[in-house]
């Protein structure tokens, strides 16, 4: 997922680079024709004089954030961390576990503290992706 977000940000300023080269390079020209309408283009009509204009440069504008790029099994995976999390911190004596034959049977305070730890790491990553500015 990084690497996506590491190719579409460089892509995206290496447009912009290219864009800024081009428009700093362009030219305008401004004639008038035989019947007094005044044309503006980047291309001057060979037939009549045009007139060379210079452009000016707007406001810097500050550079827009790429959006990050979320994905939606990655915001469910966490969504069921966090649940587990606030169901082992709860203490409900109403926890199963599944044994390696499928069945079912209620979890021992010394199997929660192991597991709990485990989701407790588990959704600081997921905060701590979460919170992290998208890769430039």
């Amino acid at each position: 997922m990084r690497w996506m977000t590491v190719c579409l940000v460089v892509s995206l300023g290496l447009s912009a680079a290219a864009m800024a080269q081009q428009t700093s390079k362009t030219k305008m020209y401004k004639w008038t024709d035989e019947n007094g309408t005044v044309h503006y283009s980047a291309k001057p009509d060979e037939q009549v004089q045009a007139e060379e204009l210079k452009l000016r440069r707007g406001p810097a504008q500050e550079a827009a954030q790429p959006e990050a790029v979320v994905d939606p099994k990655e915001v469910a995976r966490c969504q069921t961390i966090r649940e587990s999390v606030r169901n082992l911190e709860g203490g409900s004596d109403n926890l199963e576990i599944q044994a390696d034959d499928g069945s079912t049977r209620p979890m021992t305070a010394e199997e929660r503290g192991p597991l709990l730890a485990r989701y407790r790491e588990a959704q600081a990553e997921c905060d701590k992706a979460a919170a992290a500015p998208p890769a430039q």
